[in-house]
Parts: structure tokens; C-alpha cells; sequence
């Protein structure tokens, strides 16, 4: 995979961020006119997920009780490992980093959604990061989305509250002359405090 220039990288945060059902690299200081020629540079290497089925898992297993998995599921509570196969309407990304040594280790996330054929919708993303700092998740995760704002009629996201990513996902939805709601006090994290809940969707006019 190509690899950002380093201009490109400096604009990307490396924290490992938590963005409720979607666990990603912010990609949060890129700026709005650069957004699209930075996208159509990158070489895209999501490859089909039941590929790599058994490294997901075993990597998922290994985090399942941690606070990054809460924000990725949206629930304290929920601790069941995704299915990964194939199934109707329903696509399933591994995120591959080429530059790494080992097949393992080249599985740097999982990434998720599924598509409504009836209304054209995208809805049910799931995202996780394996690699903390490794800009390329943020990367494919965002030109993946650009892909699927242009080819489809909607998308729908969610974002539990509290997470930086937020300014990201703003700007993408805002971008696309989305809309954002806010569902207040929609579940609560492993201490007992509520947390909202961001919607994000955008529709085509």
C-alpha cells in the first residue's frame, strides 16, 4: 500500500480512539478542501474478511472484556464476538496493512456494514482498530465511506458520546449535507453513567 506522505500523516491524530460501534483513527485535522484529493491518492486495501476470519476472531477475543470493545459494541454488556462469514446484504472488511511481516500481524482492523436493497440505505457499521497509531485504518475506513456516500441513496452511522473522534464524523456528515441527532441518555457505560448517543445520516437529495 502506498504509504502518506508525511504532510498527510501529521494531519492524521494517532490516538486510538473509541467512537461507540465504530473504534477508529480520527482522522480530524485533515482539512475540508484537501479531503477529497487526499482520498482519491490512497490505495485501498480492504480485502474480504473470511479471508482472515480466524486472526479477526482470535484478535477480537483477546479484547473483549477491555473498555475499547464497550465502545465498539455500544453496550457494557455485550460480549459476543462478531459472526464473520457471508450472508445476504452484509459486507465484511479486513483492513490490511501490506507493509507488515507477518499475515497476523497485517490484520490491522475489521470494518462492517450492511445495505437495505429495498430503500439503498447503509446502516449496522462495525469498526474496530488492532493497531493503535496506524493511520491506514483511518484511511481506508473514510475512502470506503466516500465510496459509499456516492453509490448509494443513504447511510446511517452512530457514535456513542464523548469521544474526539466526534469532530471527524461532524465534519464528514456536514460535508454531505447530512444530518446529525442526538439520543440523550441511551445506555450507560461500566461505572453506571448515561451516555448519549450521536446518529449521523446522510441522504442523497
Amino acid at each position: 500500500m502506498k504509504e502518506a506522505s508525511e504532510k498527510d500523516s501529521k494531519l492524521l491524530t494517532r490516538n486510538f480512539t473509541a467512537v461507540g460501534f465504530l473504534v477508529v483513527q480520527a482522522v480530524s485535522d485533515v482539512p475540508q478542501e484537501r479531503t477529497t484529493t487526499w482520498f482519491q491518492r490512497s490505495e485501498n486495501m480492504l480485502k474480504p474478511a473470511i479471508r482472515y476470519k480466524d486472526i479477526i476472531l482470535k484478535k477480537f477475543s483477546e479484547l473483549i472484556y477491555t473498555e475499547e470493545y464497550y465502545f465498539y459494541a455500544g453496550w457494557p454488556y455485550e460480549l459476543q464476538l462478531p459472526e464473520i462469514g457471508t450472508e445476504e446484504c452484509r459486507w465484511q472488511w479486513a483492513i490490511i496493512d501490506a507493509s507488515k511481516e507477518s499475515e497476523e500481524d497485517s490484520v490491522i482492523g475489521y470494518f462492517a456494514y450492511r445495505l437495505d436493497p429495498l430503500s439503498d440505505r447503509i446502516s449496522q457499521f462495525g469498526l474496530y482498530s488492532f493497531d493503535p497509531g496506524n493511520i491506514i485504518v483511518g484511511r481506508d475506513v473514510f475512502e470506503k465511506m466516500e465510496e459509499l456516500v456516492e453509490d448509494h441513496h443513504s447511510i446511517e452511522w452512530r457514535m456513542i458520546a464523548g469521544n474526539p473522534v466526534k469532530r471527524s464524523y461532524d465534519r464528514f456528515c456536514n460535508k454531505h449535507n447530512g444530518n446529525i441527532s442526538v439520543l440523550h441518555d441511551i445506555t450507560k457505560d461500566r461505572k453506571g453513567n448515561y451516555i448519549d448517543e450521536y446518529i449521523y445520516e446522510i441522504v442523497k437529495p
